[in-house]
């Protein structure tokens, strides 16, 4: 699963949403003013931040606006983990 963390003031986050969407990539959304309690728990500093996580642990974090290109190369990378 992929925790995707923002906020509704967050212009990038916005652009990041249209990029998954267009993409097909599934997130969980995760609004930091509404969801305090879960941006602390994976110490969320800055906003987009996605998290991959799989069974409770992350196994990977990408931070700020990225290309669609980048976001593939980083589900990759993450997914790498269990082959």
């Amino acid at each position: 699963m992929i925790l995707k963390f923002s906020a509704d003031y967050c212009q990038p986050c916005k652009q990041l949403t249209k990029i998954l969407e267009g993409a097909g990539i599934e997130v969980k959304e995760v609004d930091i003013d509404q969801e305090p309690e879960l941006a602390a728990q994976y110490n969320i500093r800055n906003v987009p931040t996605m998290v991959y996580v799989f069974e409770g642990n992350e196994y990977g974090r990408l931070i700020g606006l990225k290309t669609f290109k980048d976001i593939c190369e980083w589900i990759e990378d993450c997914e790498s983990v269990f082959e």
